[in-house]
């Protein structure tokens, strides 16, 4: 998305978070945690609007996080509120996006893989 007034007010996200305070609607999904362990990526998050779909993002590029080619896949669901993926070989950064029943979309942190150059 482009960083401009005119763009920065279409998201959806934003009015969702504004009536959640102004008005007591639902919130938006909210990732819990995000952890590592060698090749193994998961999340685990809340949400009172049912999540519909769970992707996983990552780059094997390097340089500006904006400048590099992503990748999106379907995460692996674990249960409840919980999601995995596995890393690719070459892979530099990853984060996952959820998208909730009504199509609004909540990122985790971008998480810089341990040895892989910025």
């Amino acid at each position: 998305m482009p960083h401009n007034h005119d763009e920065g007010e279409h998201p959806e996200e934003i009015f969702a978070f504004a009536d959640r305070l102004l008005r007591s609607m639902p919130p938006l999904a909210s990732v819990q945690a995000q952890r590592q362990r060698g090749e193994l990526v998961w999340l685990s998050y809340t949400a009172q609007i049912p999540i519909a779909k769970v992707d996983f993002n990552y780059t094997t590029d390097h340089g500006e996080w904006k400048d590099r080619h992503w990748t999106t896949v379907a995460a692996e669901s674990q249960g409840q509120h919980k999601f995995r993926a596995t890393l690719p070989p070459g892979v530099t950064a990853y984060y996952f996006n959820l998208t909730d029943e009504h199509g609004l979309v909540v990122s985790s942190d971008l998480q810089f893989v341990a040895g892989a150059a910025k």
